[in-house]
């Protein structure tokens, strides 16, 4: 294992990512984004869906007067009806892991930002394993948005369950 690796692991494990982030983004002088100030939604995935593959974008919205700030790389929960947790992981895009450090992304008031989000929707795997949540949840410091999830089923081998990869947010004009 590389010293990197030793590096970032302990970080991810403990949520530090998150807790990292907000000391940064508290020391840039920006508060991180709370829950009453921010709205997430999610696109019904057109544009992104082709062959055996499905995504949609998720869009969070700054409705307040004020910046704040956020992870760049969103740490998303996917849902069924009930609100209790799905087996789905996140897949780290080839070449981030661990990537390069990314630091907090400012939301400006009234502005907003989104992140690209895709998986696996067809059952490609010998044995697969096809979940259909019907929430996401956005972890932001130690608050949660949900927003309905408009984008299908996700699959995986059976073995592993499904994936996803999501991409950095970035402000949208």
């Amino acid at each position: 294992m590389t010293f990197a690796k030793k590096l970032h692991m302990p970080l991810i494990l403990m949520g530090g990512v998150l807790l990292g982030f907000t000391s940064m983004a508290h020391a840039q002088g920006t508060p991180v984004c709370g829950a009453r100030q921010v709205t997430l939604s999610t696109s019904d995935g057109e544009g992104m869906n082709g062959m055996s593959h499905a995504g949609t974008v998720l869009k969070l919205d700054n409705h307040s007067r004020t910046a704040c700030s956020l992870p760049a790389m969103p740490r998303l929960v996917f849902e069924d009806a009930r609100h209790r947790t799905l087996k789905i992981t996140s897949r780290a895009i080839p070449g981030m892991h661990p990537g390069p450090v990314m630091l907090p992304l400012t939301v400006l008031a009234h502005g907003s930002v989104s992140s690209e989000v895709q998986w696996v929707s067809g059952d490609v795997y010998d044995h697969s394993a096809c979940i259909t949540p019907a929430y996401v949840t956005l972890q932001l410091d130690n608050q949660e948005l949900r927003a309905p999830f408009h984008g299908g089923r996700m699959c995986g081998p059976q073995d592993q369950g499904p994936t996803y990869q999501a991409g950095a947010f970035r402000r949208l004009p």
